[in-house]
């Protein structure tokens, strides 16, 4: 009858725009030598409406921003999306999108603080920032094969897919995607936990995604040991990224970081010069591995990965509300 019909759409209406608020997010492309502000780079879930809007956190065990948050702005300010480290208009930040819809920080609409060389930093364009609604790209493989040489064969063979972007050998040896750090990192699990943003790694890719296929095998750039070597994608992987899920974080007593120079004071506010914020810890290398930090080089792949676009949503919803409302009348 119309009341249970009219009940139903209530129902549906709810579930439906809850779905939307609870999308989590994805911030890929943050690059840059010494690691600036690269703790922006990561998975986002959703943590509640802020202001009228949803809004986001991530968290990680990185010695800087640890715990940041993504939310919108709309006041004397400024207006658009910003990333601080606290969820308050007020709130220092270190990078803002100047975009009404959280759908359209993609490429090219995001700033970031950069250093101006004296202790203090800017805010400047960074053109390889990209957000994606959903989870954060991942691999498709059942395992992962390479050529690369640190001297032992560690590295070369992953045959059990523990987790999204996460392979492991029968020696405990992992090769992890690092989101922070944006590199593919070879970590030895019997000395260290691979989530952990201070893990020492025995061999890491230049920063950037490169998106693979079920079955291709495509050459990669490595800083450490420096060189190309083939990596490939074999057979198709049961795992995939839950997207209400944010990737693990470490737990226990951490290896200590080896950082780079921290630079001093808060993180930038948008009435004042704002400052730098300090590094969120260099991955230090295996002493077997040899060699300096990965040095971030190369741009990301922006063509792949998905994730929701929210107007598109909101079409979705609409459309099913309008089917609804006919059945009711007919």
């Amino acid at each position: 009858n119309c009341q249970s019909s009219r009940k139903m759409l209530s129902f549906l209406l709810i579930l439906l725009v809850n779905n939307v608020k609870s999308q989590n997010a994805c911030i890929m492309g943050r690059i840059i030598s010494g690691n600036l502000n690269v703790g922006v780079n990561g998975l986002y879930t959703a943590d509640g409406d802020f202001n009228g809007n949803p809004s986001y956190e991530k968290t990680t065990d990185c010695v800087s921003l640890s715990t940041v948050y993504l939310f919108y702005v709309s006041d004397s300010s400024g207006t658009g999306w910003r990333i601080a480290e606290s969820k308050d208009v007020s709130a220092q930040y270190v990078a803002n999108c100047a975009q009404t819809s959280l759908s359209a920080c993609t490429t090219g609409n995001w700033k970031i603080v950069e250093s101006d060389g004296n202790g203090g930093g800017t805010f400047e364009d960074d053109n390889n920032i990209y957000l994606q609604f959903g989870s954060c790209p991942s691999w498709p493989c059942a395992s992962v094969t390479s050529t690369v040489d640190t001297g032992s064969a560690n590295c070369q063979s992953f045959d059990t897919q523990v987790a999204a972007n996460t392979y492991k050998n029968s020696d405990n040896y992992y090769w992890h995607y690092s989101a922070v750090y944006q590199s593919w990192l070879c970590i030895n699990g019997n000395e260290e936990d691979y989530t952990s943003c201070a893990a020492e790694y025995n061999a890491a890719t230049n920063p950037g995604w490169t998106a693979m296929t079920s079955g291709s095998t495509t050459s990669m750039t490595f800083e450490t040991p420096s060189g190309s070597y083939d990596v490939s994608c074999v057979g198709t992987g049961s795992i995939t990224p839950d997207p209400t899920m944010s990737p693990s974080t470490s737990s226990g007593n951490n290896p200590s970081p080896t950082m780079s120079p921290e630079t001093s004071g808060n993180n930038p506010s948008p009435t004042m010069s704002p400052e730098t914020s300090s590094n969120p810890g260099t991955p230090t290398m295996s002493p077997e591995a040899g060699g300096s930090n990965p040095i971030p080089t190369m741009s990301p792949d922006v063509g792949s990965g998905g994730g929701s676009n929210s107007a598109i949503q909101r079409v979705s919803i609409y459309s099913i509300l309008i089917c609804l409302i006919f059945s009711v009348i007919i």
